[in-house]
């Protein structure tokens, strides 16, 4: 039997650029790479950097084309094509005139990562930025998109995290399981290897963070009732997405203890590290209402506090809320009053202070958990501004913090030691705010039966004759009122029905 012999050519001009180079320049490991694990991001100079990517595409091209025609008669010697170009070539591959080049389609992912080899990762890495990033990210994702192109790492851990936010959503689809199973794949044993090294890298922790996160989204609760209209607010800083996810408390507690041990969320090199790490301990803390694990980042310390500081509305006035008058509240609710007051007008008119409002509701998110709790006086006024701020600045996809500070709220407005001092009207404020975080679409719950209780009487005692007079006496308080109005006025309706009409028009 005829034997096929299969000689490769590989022409001689391919070699050229090995020719061309010194091999004691700077960009010898470069040329000379001749494996799938070369890195070729060494090179500095944009157009020889192109030349030598174009050639080595051009040789790949060729090789795959040569594999995909060979027909091999039976009983033939197996002939193994290897295509030696790099696959870590993102940023070559993906440059234009010195500048980043987004890919347009999917058919131009394939080759720029390891993880693109796959037709489910490819797929999914186009629709996050393409379709979901651009409106939950600054800048439209783009850094990030750069990063996970760069790091085969950064993609791995990005896929799974949005594997398991659609999962969540999706009721399990096989192709969310198929991502997350084979970028867990890829990931879990690489961090076995460099925690077994001892070496946490930003890189290593925030992917720790990531596959460690279990999804809490419950998309088909039916009594969910969402009076807060917060519009865009909860795409900002991807809270839709991130927000679905939580921690096993053990699980998080070793990961604190780490990052603790390394120097706490500063001792991260980027800024963009910085904020998910702050962001996902906010999330975790949020659910219990428990104090934030690490200390705020020294640049919200010297800047955006500086900022707030300077922003702050000299309209409000702290005597009206009744605070036992520690300066770190009385500038907790200036700062609520200065950040509800940017969503308001963010919900009605989207511009480009996204950076800014999503670091301000972090930083007073932060410093609303961080408060003192020993001052019985205080607390109601401290779980009313975390109200709000759940349910206007801070909107998660579960309602589970907000109505965790409504449930501690109704404990302390029914608690003779909180209420001392306290004006009717601002008890009526707290009271409306705490009922609009706890209504549901169909039985009434125990604590939304409390609530209904103690606005009936309140409206009775302050001779509220209608919603108009109401809004009036609200907006003396902290009352983003796009945000607010409707919900409000179905609350209000809710109570009306009960109270007597001699006192409503």
């Amino acid at each position: 039997m005829a034997t096929l012999r299969l000689v490769l050519m590989v022409p001689s001009d391919l070699s050229s650029p090995m020719r061309e180079i010194d091999r004691a320049s700077p960009y010898k490991n470069l040329v000379l790479a001749n494996d799938d694990t070369e890195d070729w991001s060494a090179c500095d100079d944009a157009k020889l950097r192109r030349r030598v990517q174009n050639r080595l595409n051009q040789r790949a091209k060729r090789k795959r084309k040569g594999s995909d025609k060979l027909d091999e008669p039976t009983g033939a010697k197996t002939v193994a094509l290897t295509n030696k170009a790099p696959t870590s070539i993102a940023p070559a591959a993906s440059e234009k005139n010195g500048a980043f080049e987004i890919p347009r389609s999917v058919d131009q992912l394939r080759g720029l990562s390891p993880s693109l080899e796959s037709a489910i990762c490819r797929k999914m890495f186009y629709t996050a930025y393409t379709t979901v990033w651009p409106s939950i990210l600054p800048g439209g994702g783009k850094a990030l998109l750069q990063s996970c192109l760069q790091d085969p790492l950064i993609m791995d851990s990005t896929l799974a995290r949005l594997a398991k936010v659609l999962m969540a959503r999706t009721q399990h689809q096989h192709e969310n399981v198929q991502l997350l199973c084979e970028t867990q794949s890829r990931i879990i044993p690489w961090i076995r290897e460099e925690v077994a090294q001892k070496r946490f890298s930003d890189t290593v922790l925030t992917t720790m963070m990531t596959i460690s996160a279990e999804t809490a989204y419950d998309p088909s609760a039916p009594e969910n009732l969402r009076l807060f209209e917060t519009g865009l607010i909860v795409k900002l800083g991807a809270l839709e997405v991130h927000g679905c996810l939580t921690y096993e408390t053990k699980q998080y507690d070793l990961y604190k203890r780490l990052l603790i041990g390394r120097g706490g969320i500063d001792s991260f090199a980027t800024p963009s590290n910085r904020e998910f790490v702050l962001m996902m301990d906010l999330l975790h803390v949020s659910r219990t209402l428990s104090r934030p694990s690490f200390e705020l980042p020294r640049l919200y310390r010297d800047a955006i506090r500086h900022k707030l500081t300077d922003s702050r509305s000299p309209d409000l006035e702290i005597n009206e809320f009744g605070v036992a008058a520690p300066n770190e509240l009385k500038e907790a609710l200036l700062d609520t009053k200065l950040t509800c007051s940017l969503f308001d007008r963010f919900v009605s008119k989207p511009d480009a202070t996204l950076g800014a409002i999503v670091s301000y509701r972090n930083l007073l998110l932060h410093r609303l958990l961080s408060l003192p709790r020993d001052v019985p006086a205080n607390e109601i006024c401290r779980l009313a501004m975390l109200v709000v701020t759940f349910g206007s600045t801070y909107p998660m996809p579960i309602l589970e913090p907000s109505r965790t500070a409504a449930h501690e709220l109704i404990a302390r407005v029914v608690d003779p030691a909180c209420v001392v001092g306290k004006e009717d009207a601002f008890l009526f404020w707290a009271c409306l705010l705490g009922m609009m975080a706890v209504a549901t679409r169909g039985g009434v719950s125990p604590a939304e039966l409390a609530y209904h209780h103690i606005l009936t009487s309140l409206i009775t005692r302050l001779e509220i004759a209608s919603w108009e007079d109401a809004r009036t006496l609200l907006r003396r308080y902290i009352w983003p009122e796009r945000i607010c109005d409707n919900g409000g006025f179905t609350v209000w309706l809710r109570c009306v029905a009960r109270v007597p009409s001699a006192f409503i028009a």
